[in-house]
């Protein structure tokens, strides 16, 4: 019984993520996305790493991690310098989607998070994004 209980757990988790649309980033968002990530690899003193580990969404929630999620979404114009993101600058990114609706919709929800400090805020709004948006960001 067990058994029967984690396959259908599995499977379940399966049928969530493969219903995500991925939406892929064209080559010069990608460019200066890496551009960016370069800078704030070197000023907060994260991983190299950091930017595969954004996408796809496995970022682990700790301090440099969110200050360098705050910089890399700062810098690109989607995090403003309070840590809460521009939807009309962000939905550029989204405009192929057929989910845009959807997009918006959890877009605002996360957007509404209030965290200790704009660090923690870009990381939770970000965290919860990814989490139950319709879509994948990849590079």
């Amino acid at each position: 019984m067990t058994y029967i209980l984690i396959l259908v757990s599995l499977v379940s988790l399966w049928g969530a993520n493969a219903s995500k649309e991925i939406i892929k980033f064209p080559p010069e968002t990608v460019s200066k996305i890496k551009a960016v990530d370069a800078q704030c690899v070197s000023e907060v003193g994260a991983s190299d790493d950091a930017l595969q580990k954004t996408f796809p969404w496995n970022l682990p929630n700790n301090e440099n991690n969110r200050k360098y999620l705050f910089c890399l979404c700062n810098k690109l114009k989607l995090a403003k310098d309070d840590g809460t993101f521009d939807f009309d600058v962000a939905k550029k990114h989204f405009t192929s989607s057929s989910k845009l609706d959807e997009i918006k919709k959890v877009f605002d929800e996360c957007n509404i998070l209030s965290e200790k400090d704009k660090y923690e805020l870009a990381y939770e709004i970000t965290d919860c994004f990814f989490n139950n948006a319709p879509v994948e960001l990849a590079m």
